[in-house]
């Protein structure tokens, strides 16, 4: 399921928090908010800060995130920066986010250009006739996304335009997951040693492992409802905020290979 930065936002700014808000694209940038009394100071990308950063991050809609009561870090307050205009954006995005969800079930899913649509679509512009040519069948959304190089929310609109007219359809029997598709798969492994390690560092590698072995899980037999029973398990033992952030991670990367 895709949803807008909003619902990480949305609770420490209605209770007037201080802290940092991270959040975490699934194509590997991270943001840092950083919030005093509920009110947004600065924001931090990679590479941008302030309102190119969060211009940036309010595109992003395959995240995690987590947020750090209190947390004392150094930055520059941004006074052009606006909490309201912010949120009113995000809010804006709503609709069109409830579109992308009915129509696109998650980043797996595979599309192929069908031409004989085009009269009904009316006039498209080249830019997103060039997106629909990026469908060959073959190609997850996921995969389309990263060779268009364009913002996830800005592509994903354009996508949902093109399948409205049938210019863009579901190809039958060829869907994808953006996830590992059977038990066994390395990725189930290596994607949550991963995401453990992000959370507490190198010892993480071995809280999977030993967790893995109390509950007689096996990489050959890490699937799906063997994620259900390992992810809770692991949260038990770490910091309330790496325990919210392992759970929402947990329900993007369930939602993407369901």
């Amino acid at each position: 399921m895709y949803e807008s930065i909003l619902t990480a936002l949305q609770s420490p700014v209605s209770k007037n928090k201080s802290g940092t808000l991270e959040i975490r694209h699934k194509c590997g940038n991270t943001a840092r908010i950083f919030l005093k009394n509920g009110q947004i100071e600065q924001i931090e990308t990679t590479k941008k800060q302030g309102m190119e950063a969060a211009s940036t991050c309010v595109q992003w809609l395959s995240f995690t995130s987590s947020f750090y009561e209190n947390k004392q870090e150094e930055y520059i307050r941004d006074d052009k920066l606006s909490s309201s205009i912010i949120l009113k954006f995000l809010n804006k995005m709503d609709s069109n986010i409830r579109m992308i969800n009915e129509l696109i079930s998650h980043d797996g899913v595979v599309f192929e250009f069908n031409s004989s649509k085009l009269q009904d679509a009316g006039n498209i512009k080249s830019d997103d006739f060039k997106l629909a040519l990026l469908f060959n069948g073959k190609r997850t959304i996921a995969e389309a996304l990263e060779a268009s190089g364009q913002p996830e929310y800005t592509f994903l609109v354009k996508i949902c335009k093109l399948i409205l007219p049938g210019v863009l359809g579901k190809t039958t029997g060829s869907t994808r997951k953006s996830g590992p598709p059977s038990p066994g798969d390395r990725i189930f492994f290596d994607q949550l040693n991963q995401k453990i390690m992000d959370l507490v560092g190198p010892a993480g590698s071995i809280l999977v492992e030993e967790t893995m072995q109390n509950l007689g899980i096996s990489e050959q037999t890490l699937d799906a409802v063997a994620m259900q029973r390992l992810l809770p398990e692991l949260g038990d033992m770490l910091e309330p905020e790496d325990k919210d952030g392992l759970k929402q991670w947990g329900k993007q990367f369930l939602n993407n290979i369901s």
